[in-house]
């Protein structure tokens, strides 16, 4: 097991590690002490959530597009190129298929960091349930659910029929707009994620690290 403070290996295997916070000087020439596991995977669940964010600003603008266009396309003095409408499938479907693997690895990448900060807490004799149970997970637990009902109801194909241009053009105009409610849907979910990491980040490290952390930076 590594020093919780700085990160030195063994320090409770009985090999006379002195810890900074012992007043051992001389480890200072090592440098700064490196980053726990578990800050670093919250480092990068953050980032990767991030990123989604982005895919998913840049998928509602490409919904927004499609919308115009095909409000273009179905009016009577509209005209659309076919090279307009292949260019704007193609983005949508990179977009949608970055989605779809951001939005796993995000949540997986939750799921391990939280195990692992639980981990954290328990071996430090400190209640998990006292520190990770936050309104924000919470929030964003039941917002999952939301978005999977939303997923149900607003992915069907809209019914195109060739003998009604009505009815075809506001079940295409009806199929943007609902997607782009389900991806600021998605949105408000990835925000809560990142409240979440950032709340148990820090009531964790002031749980477990806080006053050893103290110490160390007033050296």
């Amino acid at each position: 097991m590594r020093c919780a403070v700085c990160g030195h290996p063994g320090a409770d295997a009985g090999d006379g590690h002195l810890c900074r916070l012992d007043g051992d000087d001389s480890l200072a020439a090592l440098g700064p002490p490196p980053s726990s596991g578990w800050r670093v995977l919250s480092s990068v669940v953050l980032a990767v959530t991030i990123t989604y964010l982005a895919v998913c600003a840049v998928k509602i603008g490409l919904l927004v597009h499609d919308y115009n266009l095909v409000d273009l396309l179905t009016s009577s003095s509209g005209t659309v190129t076919m090279s307009q409408l292949t260019g704007l499938a193609s983005w949508e479907r990179t977009a949608t298929a970055l989605q779809e693997l951001l939005v796993l690895a995000y949540v997986v990448g939750f799921i391990a960091w939280f195990v692992m900060i639980r981990k954290v807490l328990l071996r430090n004799g400190f209640d998990p349930a006292t520190v990770l149970l936050h309104w924000t997970v919470v929030a964003w637990l039941v917002s999952i659910g939301v978005s999977v009902v939303l997923a149900f109801t607003t992915g069907s194909a809209p019914v195109i029929k060739p003998g009604d241009l009505d009815a075809s053009r506001e079940a295409l105009l009806s199929f943007d707009r609902d997607q782009i409610l389900f991806t600021i849907m998605r949105i408000l979910v990835a925000s809560l994620l990142i409240t979440a990491v950032l709340v148990l980040r820090k009531r964790v490290r002031a749980t477990v690290f806080g006053a050893l952390e103290a110490v160390v930076a007033a050296r």
